[in-house]
C-alpha cells in the first residue's frame, strides 16, 4: 500500500493589468464582467446589475464600482441569461439571450442615459456579445457547448468524440487522448472540478473505466485547454479537459434513448479486412431533471447501460469446426475433466465463451440556490463495468481453457462531489470543491479460488488443457481512494484582479498482486494427471500467511 498527498498553495497572482479582465479559468462555472457607462461614455458607479439564468431562475446581483466595472463569478454554464442594469434616474438597459461558456469570462458592456421625465422607462434589448477573442486568455482553448454536443455526430458517444475538435488533440485507437504530442496520462480530466483520471495507469484510455466514466448525455459543456499558464491549472502538461454535468431547471426535462450498432454497420479496415470488434453494441438510458422547489432546489438523474456482444474466439478442439484447431480429441478432454472432478476440482465447460462487456453508469445531482449570493451543488455518480476475459490458442502447441480458467475483469468507479459558489461582496468571490472517489479493479472468478492446473496431452511440446484460477489472478486487485479539495478566491481591486487559493489531492493505493497464491500444477501427460504425478508445482504466499501484509 502506498499513500500520496499533494497540497498546493496557489500564489497570489495579478490576474490582469487592464481594467475588468478575466478573473480566472473556472473549472465548473462561467463568469461575466464589463463596464457600465452613461451617454457621454463616463463610468456609472453604483448601478445594479441583475443576472438571471432563465431556465432555473438562479439570480446574481452585483453593483458597479467607482469606475463602472462589475464582475460576477460562479454562474451556471450555458443559458440563456437575461442581464439588466438599473440606476435611479437613468434608463434601464437589458441584454437577453446571453449564453456563457465554461471556464471563460465573457465581457458585456452597457450604456445607460439620463431618464427623460416625460417618458416612461425605456428598455434596450440586445443579444450581441463578443467572446470570439479575449485578450486576457492564458492559453489555447476550445469550448464545446451543449448545442454542439447535441448536434455533432459522435458514433462513439464518448468524451473523445468532442475533445478531438481541438486542433492540438489526437485520439489513438485505444481511446487515449494525446495533447501536444504528450502521453494521455499527462492530461488532467476534470468533471465538475473533480479529477477523473486513471489513478494507477492501467487503463489504455487514461480514464478510470472500461469505456466512459460518465454518460455523454449528462454532460452540459466541455472545455479543452492547452499551454494554459493560469495559476488555477494543475496536474497536466498535456491538456486540461474540464466538463460540467447538466442540472435541473424550473421545467421538467429528460430523454429516453436506445442506440443499436451491429457489426454490419461498421466499415471494413485496412486491406478491406472485415470488422470483428463486436457482434453488436447497444446503449439504453434515460435522463430526467426538474424542480423540487421552483427557483430554489433542483434535481437531475441519469442511468445508462452499454453492452457489447463479441464473437467467441475461433479456437477449438478436433471436431469443433473452429478455424484454429487445438489437436485434442473430445475423448481426451472428457478424460481430463473426469479425472479433475474425481479430485473434487471444479472444471467448467470446454466451450469458449464470448468476451462480452457490460457497463452501467449512474448519476444523481442536486442544485440549491441558497440565496442570490450563494449556490451549492451535490453530485453522486458511479460507473460499473465487467469484461469477460477468454483465453485460448490454436496450433500444435496450443491450449484450451476450461471455464474455470477464465475470468471477468470488474471495474467500479464512484464519486461524491460538493461544489459551492459564493459572492461575499461585490469585490470578493470564491469557489469550493470537495470530493471523495474510489476506483476498484478486481477479477471475478468463474468458480472458487483454486490452484491453476495445466495438463499436457502428449508431452510438454504438445497441446494442453488449463483449468482452475489463472496464476496471475489468484491474488490480484487494485483499490484506490481519492480525496480532493479546492478553494479559490478572487479579489477585485479596481484595475487589478488578485487570485489565491489552496488545492489538495490525496490518493491511497492498495495494489495486491501475488502470483501462484493458491498454487499451480503442471502435468506432462494425462496418465501422470491420473496418478497425481506433477512435473512442477509453485506456491507463493506471504511469510506471515496474511495477504494484508
Amino acid at each position: 500500500m502506498s499513500n500520496k498527498i499533494r497540497v498546493k498553495v496557489l500564489p497570489f497572482a495579478i490576474a490582469a493589468l487592464l481594467a475588468f479582465s478575466s478573473a480566472h479559468a473556472q473549472n465548473t462555472s462561467s463568469a461575466v464582467t464589463g463596464q457600465v457607462v452613461d451617454a457621454q461614455g463616463k463610468p456609472v458607479a453604483g448601478a445594479t446589475v441583475t443576472i438571471v439564468n432563465v431556465p432555473s431562475g438562479t439570480t446574481r446581483v452585483v453593483t458597479t464600482d467607482a469606475k463602472g466595472n462589475y464582475n460576477a463569478q460562479g454562474l451556471r454554464v450555458g443559458g440563456p441569461f437575461d442581464i439588466t442594469v438599473k440606476k435611479d434616474g437613468m434608463e434601464t438597459s437589458e441584454k437577453d439571450g446571453i449564453y456563457l461558456k465554461l471556464a471563460e469570462t465573457s465581457t458585456l458592456d452597457f450604456s445607460i442615459g439620463v431618464q427623460a421625465k416625460e417618458l416612461g422607462a425605456v428598455t434596450v434589448t440586445a443579444a450581441a456579445m463578443n467572446t470570439l477573442f479575449q485578450p486576457e486568455s492564458r492559453g489555447l482553448t476550445t469550448n464545446v457547448t451543449q448545442r454542439e454536443i447535441d448536434t455533432l455526430p459522435a458514433t462513439g458517444r464518448s468524451l473523445q468524440d468532442y475533445v478531438r475538435l481541438d486542433p492540438m488533440v489526437n485520439v489513438n485507437a485505444s481511446g487515449g487522448i494525446s495533447a501536444l504530442g504528450q502521453n494521455s496520462r499527462y492530461n488532467n480530466i476534470n468533471i465538475d472540478a473533480v479529477p477523473t483520471n486513471d489513478p494507477f495507469g492501467l487503463e489504455a484510455g487514461g480514464m478510470p473505466s472500461l469505456g466512459q466514466p460518465i454518460s455523454i448525455d449528462t454532460i452540459s459543456e466541455i472545455n479543452v485547454s492547452t499551454n494554459n499558464y493560469d495559476v488555477t491549472n494543475a496536474r497536466n502538461v498535456g491538456a486540461q479537459i474540464n466538463a460540467v454535468t447538466k442540472s435541473g431547471t424550473n421545467q421538467f426535462h429528460g430523454d429516453v434513448y436506445y442506440v443499436y450498432l451491429p457489426k454490419q454497420w461498421v466499415g471494413n479496415g485496412a486491406s478491406d479486412t472485415p470488422f470483428t470488434g463486436f457482434t453488436k453494441n447497444t446503449t439504453a438510458g434515460f435522463t430526467l431533471g426538474g424542480p423540487i422547489i421552483k427557483d430554489k432546489l433542483f434535481f437531475f438523474v441519469a442511468y445508462e447501460d452499454q453492452k457489447s456482444t463479441a464473437p467467441a474466439p475461433d479456437i477449438g478442439i478436433i471436431g469443433s469446426g473452429k478455424g484454429s484447431i487445438v489437436p485434442i480429441t473430445q475423448a481426451q478432454l472428457d478424460q481430463i475433466t473426469q479425472i479433475a472432478q474425481g479430485y473434487g476440482f471444479a472444471t467448467g465447460s470446454s466451450q469458449l465463451g464470448a468476451p462480452n462487456t457490460d457497463e452501467k453508469r449512474y448519476l444523481a445531482k442536486f442544485d440549491w440556490n441558497i440565496n442570490n449570493n450563494h449556490r451549492i451543488e451535490f453530485r453522486y455518480d458511479r460507473t460499473k463495468s465487467n469484461l469477460a476475459v477468454i483465453s485460448g490458442r490454436g496450433g500444435s502447441g496450443g491450449y484450451v481453457n476450461l471455464a474455470s480458467a477464465n475470468y471477468s475483469q470488474l471495474r467500479d468507479f464512484k464519486n461524491y462531489v460538493i461544489n459551492t459558489y459564493d459572492d461575499w461582496s461585490d469585490t470578493f468571490s470564491s469557489e469550493t470543491s470537495v470530493s471523495y472517489g474510489s476506483y476498484l479493479r478486481a477479477p471475478q472468478l468463474n468458480g472458487p479460488l483454486s490452484p491453476q492446473v495445466q495438463v499436457y496431452v502428449n508431452g510438454t511440446s504438445g497441446p494442453s488443457v488449463y483449468m482452475g484460477t489463472n496464476y496471475s489472478y489468484q491474488a490480484n486487485s487494485l483499490d484506490t481512494k481519492t480525496w480532493t479539495g479546492f478553494w479559490a478566491g478572487t479579489l477585485f481591486l479596481n484595475d487589478h484582479t488578485v487570485k489565491f487559493g489552496v488545492d489538495f489531492l490525496r490518493n491511497n493505493y492498495n495494489n495486491l498482486f501475488l502470483q501462484y497464491y493458491a498454487g499451480g500444477y503442471q502435468f506432462t501427460s494425462i496418465a501422470n494427471f491420473q496418478a497425481g504425478n506433477y512435473s512442477s508445482y509453485q506456491l507463493r504466499q506471504p511469510s506471515s500467511g496474511n495477504l494484508a501484509d
